[in-house]
């Protein structure tokens, strides 16, 4: 995919503050591209892909976390806090 797709920029990020992997957020991804809500242009390379954007990145925020149990949103909520004291120390 091209350097600015979303699973390039965005997921690593996400992944970190959400305490999961890009392979978790890209399944979910890829669920979205197969419903059409994501759009994606096909091929492989520069251009291809799902484009990073805001409205993209909130899309894929919103169902992984739709997709968890009250538990698993208080450890993610744990995850994002520690990595937000992490990202402050690290400035």
């Amino acid at each position: 995919m091209a350097a600015s797709s979303l699973k390039n920029l965005t997921m690593p990020i996400l992944a970190e503050c959400l305490g999961t992997t890009v392979s978790a957020l890209y399944a979910v991804q890829l669920d979205l591209i197969e419903q059409g809500v994501m759009p994606a242009t096909p091929g492989r390379g520069p251009g291809s892909g799902v484009a990073d954007s805001a409205a993209n990145s909130i899309l894929l925020l919103v169902t992984f976390l739709a997709k968890r149990s009250a538990r698993e949103i208080v450890q993610i909520e744990d995850a994002a806090r520690q990595a937000v004291k992490y990202q402050k120390v690290a400035s």
